[in-house]
Formats: structure tokens, sequence, C-alpha cells
């Protein structure tokens, strides 16, 4: 069994649900704005019922996105044909402490590089069906997490070839950014640059340039590499 090594573990649905709630409240700040602009023209130090309205959910959504995103930890082994993950501590988003993935329930897996430069393996599972992401606990473990993807991608080389099954019941390993859920979020994320830019042109007061110019640096990043990913797989 390899040595467990620390990790930090998120599941790409909540990722997904982070995005979708923030761009929906995003899409739905902008439709008040644009229906209220005249309301919303107020003196300083005065608040009305709209923007009140407006602060409070969009606390409620930060609260949400931070507790959506935040990685639990824990520690990852594997065994000749197993993954083992343990987290430190259960929550309410992931209530499971211990994850046994046999070989044989991996659908895709492979490590990748996210759109800021971090190391992160990512498993689909067959059933359940979801997609699991573990990454190093800290930038100081890169070495360590590198060494042991290595060593597993040995075992998931071995399995494909010594396991007996139809070719298309072998482990894939496509990146990431080649999954369904990737190509959804970059969809989605993509759109709302997309309505958040005709929206600023028809009312350049609806949303500030340097939120705008923020919001559009933290999506282009993830949906360049996704494109990349996909138009390389389908040369």
């Amino acid at each position: 069994m390899m040595q467990p090594i620390p990790i930090k573990y998120s599941e790409s649905k909540s990722v997904i649900l982070t995005i979708v709630v923030a761009m929906l409240f995003v899409f739905f700040m902008i439709m008040v704005l644009v229906n209220n602009a005249d309301l919303l023209s107020i003196s300083d130090g005065k608040f009305t019922t709209i923007a009140i309205v407006i602060s409070i959910l969009a606390s409620m959504v930060l609260v949400i996105a931070i507790l959506m995103m935040i990685k639990s930890k824990g520690t990852a082994s594997f065994t000749k044909n197993t993954i083992e993950i343990i987290l430190d501590k259960t929550s309410f988003i992931y209530k499971q402490k211990e994850t046994i993935i046999p070989f044989s329930n991996i659908q895709n897996i492979m490590k990748d590089n996210d759109s800021y430069g971090r190391l992160v393996i990512s498993i689909k599972t067959k059933n359940p069906s979801k997609t699991i992401l573990i990454e190093p606990k800290s930038i100081d473990e890169n070495q360590q997490f590198s060494a042991f993807w290595d060593a597993l991608d040995k075992n998931i080389q071995a399995y494909n070839t010594s396991a007996i099954f139809l070719p298309q019941d072998r482990i894939q390993q496509k990146s990431m950014y080649e999954q369904g859920w990737a190509k959804w979020m970059a969809y989605i994320a993509g759109s709302t640059v997309v309505l958040a830019i005709l929206a600023k042109i028809f009312n350049t007061e609806i949303v500030p340039t340097w939120r705008l110019i923020f919001f559009i640096a933290m999506v282009l990043p993830f949906c360049l590499m996704v494109y990349l990913a996909n138009h390389k797989s389908k040369k």
C-alpha cells in the first residue's frame, strides 16, 4: 500500500453548484439594477429597500459560495487495485469520511494543472457517477503529490493491460477539461461574461469596470483551458 499523503478533497458537483449560484445571482442583480436604476440613484448615506435586499442576497450568496468551495482536508493512498481517501472530518457537504474506490469503478483518472497552475488529480467514478478532485495540501507537497501520481499511474497502466474486459471499459485518462462538467462550467461562465459585457455596453454604470475586468480575469483562464483541451482531443 502506498504511504498516505496529505490532500485537499472536493467534488465537481460542489464547484459547479457554487458557480451556477454565483452566476444566477450576478444575472439577477444586473436585471434588478437595470429595471430600478432611478430608485437606486440616491444620496450618500441612504439606502433604498432594493439596495438593502441586494446587500442581503449578496451576503447570502457569498456565504454559500465560500461553504461550497471549502475543500476538506484528508489523506490519499492506494493499493494494487484501489484508491483510498480518508477525510480528517466530515461536513454537511462531504458526509462520507472514508472513500474506497476500486479500479473497476473508475471511468477516468488524470493529473492536471488547474487554470491557476495548481496540481490536481481528477477521478471520475462509475457508480455513483461523480468526479472527485484531490490536490496537494500545500505547495510544499507538490513533489510528493507528483510522486504519488507517478506510482498510481503505473498501477493504472498495469490494470488496463492485465485485466480482461472490453476496450471501452478500460480506465480512461482524459484531461479534466475534457469532462462534461468542465464544459458546462465553461459555457455557464462564458455566457455570464457575455451578458455582463452587453449590460455594460447598454448601461455603463450598471457594473463597475474594475469588477467586470476582475470577473473576466477569473473566468477566461478556465474557459481557455477547456477550449484548448477539447480542441486538441479532436485532432
